[in-house]
């Protein structure tokens, strides 16, 4: 979709407008017959004011829609296609909310291992495909009621479980660590480290919950690409 045609319409409309109600206007002297001209001088008017408002109303509907579209896309992550951080944040925020009251919760975190590394290694275009094709595998991972988005810029994304348990976010953290480590950039064969953490009624606040999963990825990247979740370390490491 061409994102410049909104902004030029919206831009042009109200000349338009403008344009298309003084013509109007000026077709009533154009009326040959004088009988015909005193009906022209109060209906033209009538329907330029209406071709004016409905033009102008076209001008806001235009505007709004350019709006949106530019909040829309400040929402995405540009380089994985996944939603930005903020939106992760809002609906961890609305999540952890839904578990205080009986919801099951479970976050994970997800960090390429050495990233930083790699990107130094390869440089930043290899380094950007590598976060693209890890943003692809968790668009088609992750289930629609549950989120994933990029977490930082060391090669980490964080998914929200909305209604999971730790049991089947360990499988989800399978799978997902299987389709990263099997891709293949400039050769480079990937690990990656992955922390668990479900709420519990003792932890009282989303960034609380947030520093836990942090821990147990911490935790995982010490022991070396596993899946670490809060409390234990009971997954092996993968090879490829």
């Amino acid at each position: 979709m061409n994102r410049a045609i909104p902004h030029f319409a919206a831009g042009t409309t109200a000349t338009n407008a403008s344009i298309a109600g003084l013509a109007a206007v000026g077709l009533v002297f154009l009326v040959p017959s004088p009988q015909w001209r005193e009906l022209a001088s109060v209906t033209v008017p009538g329907v330029a004011l209406l071709l004016v408002i409905a033009l102008q109303l076209l001008h806001q509907h235009l505007t709004d829609y350019s709006t949106a579209q530019a909040r829309a896309a400040a929402q995405v992550d540009s380089i994985t296609g996944l939603p930005a951080l903020p939106v992760a944040e809002l609906v961890l925020s609305t999540e952890f909310a839904a578990a205080e009251r009986g919801r099951e919760l479970t976050i994970m975190l997800c960090r390429i291992d050495a990233f930083h590394r790699f990107r130094a290694a390869h440089g930043v275009e290899a380094a950007e495909r590598l976060l693209a094709l890890s943003g692809r595998v968790f668009n088609r991972r992750t289930r629609g009621m549950n989120l994933s988005a990029r977490y930082d810029d060391n090669g980490t994304f964080v998914t929200i479980l909305s209604g999971q348990t730790t049991r089947g976010a360990r499988i989800f953290a399978e799978r997902v660590q299987k389709d990263l480590m099997a891709l293949e950039v400039a050769d480079d064969p990937q690990s990656v480290s992955i922390g668990i953490t479900t709420f519990e009624p003792h932890i009282g606040s989303p960034g609380e919950l947030l520093r836990a999963v942090e821990k147990a990825v911490r935790d995982a990247e010490q022991i070396g690409a596993t899946i670490v979740v809060q409390g234990e370390t009971n997954s092996p490491s993968y090879s490829r």
